[in-house]
Protein backbone atom coordinates (compact mmCIF):
# COMPACT_ATOMS: atom_id res chain seq x y z
CA UNK A 1 0.00 0.00 0.00
CA UNK A 2 2.99 2.12 0.48
CA UNK A 3 3.79 2.50 -3.60
CA UNK A 4 -0.29 3.04 -3.66
CA UNK A 5 0.27 5.95 -1.64
CA UNK A 6 3.21 7.24 -3.77
CA UNK A 7 0.88 7.25 -6.45
CA UNK A 8 -2.47 8.43 -5.10
CA UNK A 9 -3.53 9.02 -1.52
CA UNK A 10 -7.01 9.29 -2.34
CA UNK A 11 -7.33 5.83 -4.26
CA UNK A 12 -5.32 3.80 -0.68
CA UNK A 13 -7.83 5.12 1.38
CA UNK A 14 -10.64 4.32 -1.39
CA UNK A 15 -9.34 0.76 -1.21
CA UNK A 16 -8.94 0.22 2.43
CA UNK A 17 -12.44 1.61 3.26
CA UNK A 18 -13.56 -0.99 0.27
CA UNK A 19 -11.87 -3.51 2.40
CA UNK A 20 -9.12 -6.11 1.47
CA UNK A 21 -11.74 -8.69 0.93
CA UNK A 22 -13.22 -6.98 -2.36
CA UNK A 23 -10.44 -6.24 -3.91
CA UNK A 24 -6.90 -8.26 -2.93
CA UNK A 25 -7.33 -12.17 -4.18
CA UNK A 26 -3.65 -12.87 -1.20
CA UNK A 27 -6.95 -11.68 1.21
CA UNK A 28 -9.43 -14.48 0.10
CA UNK A 29 -10.93 -16.56 2.79
CA UNK A 30 -11.19 -19.85 0.98
CA UNK A 31 -8.31 -22.13 -0.66
CA UNK A 32 -7.48 -20.65 -3.74
CA UNK A 33 -5.55 -23.59 -4.84
CA UNK A 34 -8.93 -25.17 -5.61
CA UNK A 35 -9.47 -22.41 -8.41
CA UNK A 36 -10.58 -24.09 -11.73
CA UNK A 37 -8.87 -22.23 -14.59
CA UNK A 38 -9.77 -22.62 -18.35
CA UNK A 39 -6.94 -23.46 -21.10
CA UNK A 40 -6.95 -19.69 -22.58
CA UNK A 41 -6.29 -18.63 -19.03
CA UNK A 42 -3.66 -20.82 -18.56
CA UNK A 43 -2.39 -19.95 -22.58
CA UNK A 44 -2.71 -16.06 -21.93
CA UNK A 45 -0.49 -16.66 -18.76
CA UNK A 46 2.53 -18.55 -20.65
CA UNK A 47 2.19 -15.51 -23.05
CA UNK A 48 3.17 -12.92 -20.54
CA UNK A 49 5.52 -14.73 -18.64
CA UNK A 50 8.35 -12.85 -19.65
CA UNK A 51 6.19 -9.36 -19.78
CA UNK A 52 5.42 -9.59 -15.75
CA UNK A 53 8.85 -8.58 -15.48
CA UNK A 54 8.32 -5.03 -17.27
CA UNK A 55 6.98 -1.67 -15.29
CA UNK A 56 3.19 -1.71 -15.27
CA UNK A 57 2.84 0.63 -18.24
CA UNK A 58 4.84 -1.86 -20.25
CA UNK A 59 3.04 -5.10 -19.29
CA UNK A 60 -0.09 -3.34 -20.43
CA UNK A 61 1.37 -2.60 -23.81
CA UNK A 62 2.36 -6.03 -24.24
CA UNK A 63 -1.25 -7.37 -23.06
CA UNK A 64 -2.88 -4.72 -25.47
CA UNK A 65 -0.73 -6.20 -28.24
CA UNK A 66 -1.23 -9.68 -27.65
CA UNK A 67 -5.30 -9.27 -27.46
CA UNK A 68 -4.97 -7.26 -30.61
CA UNK A 69 -3.51 -10.33 -32.37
Amino acid sequence: MAKVEKVNVRVKKYLQDAWYERWARSHATVNMGRMMTSNIAECINGCLVDARKLPIIDFLEEARILFGT
